[in-house]
């Protein structure tokens, strides 16, 4: 298995790189930095482009892979750089994608889903992570987002693998439905305390399964926090992820193959658009 990190020789990638060689020795993988030069341009200036990337990637690679022990090879390759980078996320031998954040990132709505790493992340079945900042250290406290499927297990394990000595944040969002009747006389009152009761119980025991299921996976139980809060997921997610100093959030991806339109409809185009943190979204099914 190999970790892929898409490089355009910018400062966020540079950023993408440093943190693709921390998980990559954490994972005990090697490393693969993909250039892709466009190959519709002038063949003269694609020459020059491809001559360019080699010079500068293959040392900043090596540079960057020899601090954290990690092997690792640069790849300049020529073709039209969505396609070229969903060919090598879907090969079967690369466990993550990794970017770098988008420009814009701050300023225009939906911007991720626009670039090529957008476009990439949405024809692609690896994980893909993202990166916001300059890493300095290993992943110390990991936000999940939790709906209680099977894909929030894919998601609790895809963390550990990641980030084994992480602090784990467990968060479900959920929508309260029984504000509005929470003010009504007598029994209508009544019943919807009662409800009330019964949705808060089912809830706090399904994070208490999950949370068992997560230490059955390798979690540290003193590492694992539970999170109920009400509101939008991707307004508590972000309420949390300031809360704890979270460095990375995790979600998983409802769907199969190409699935943009599972991602841009979800919490994970919100969070992708304008990161808390660095960004992991899985794809399970």
């Amino acid at each position: 298995m190999t970790v892929l990190v898409a490089a355009d020789l910018s400062a966020r990638s540079e950023y993408a790189l440093a943190r693709a060689c921390r998980v990559a020795h954490t994972l005990q993988q090697p490393l693969e930095a993909l250039h892709v030069v466009d190959k519709d341009l002038n063949h003269a200036f694609r020459q020059q482009t491809v001559s360019w990337a080699k010079q500068n990637l293959e040392p900043l690679t090596k540079k960057i892979a020899d601090e954290y022990g990690v092997a690792c090879s640069a790849v300049v390759a020529q073709g039209r750089p969505r396609q070229t980078l969903i060919e090598r996320a879907n090969d079967p031998k690369t466990s993550l994608l990794v970017f770098g954040v988008h420009d814009g990132a701050k300023d225009e709505p939906r911007a991720f889903a626009k670039t090529t790493a957008g476009q990439a992340l949405a024809g692609s079945i690896a994980p893909a992570l993202l990166v916001h900042e300059k890493p300095d250290q290993d992943y110390r406290n990991v936000v999940v987002g939790i709906d209680f499927t099977l894909s929030s297990r894919a998601a609790i394990r895809q963390a550990l693998t990641m980030a084994p000595e992480a602090k784990i944040h467990l968060v479900h969002a959920y929508h309260a439905p029984f504000i509005g009747l929470s003010a009504s006389p007598g029994l209508a009152e009544e019943i919807a305390y009662q409800h009330k009761l019964q949705f808060d119980k089912f809830v706090a025991d399904e994070m208490a399964i999950l949370a068992e299921q997560a230490e059955g996976m390798g979690a540290i139980a003193d590492n694992l926090h539970r999170v109920i809060e009400a509101g939008a997921p991707d307004q508590v997610l972000r309420r949390v992820c300031d809360r704890v100093n979270a460095d990375l959030v995790v979600l998983a991806t409802h769907g199969r193959g190409a699935v943009s339109r599972a991602i841009w409809g979800s919490v994970a185009a919100s969070l992708l658009d304008k990161p808390p943190c660095d960004v992991l979204v899985i794809k399970p099914f």
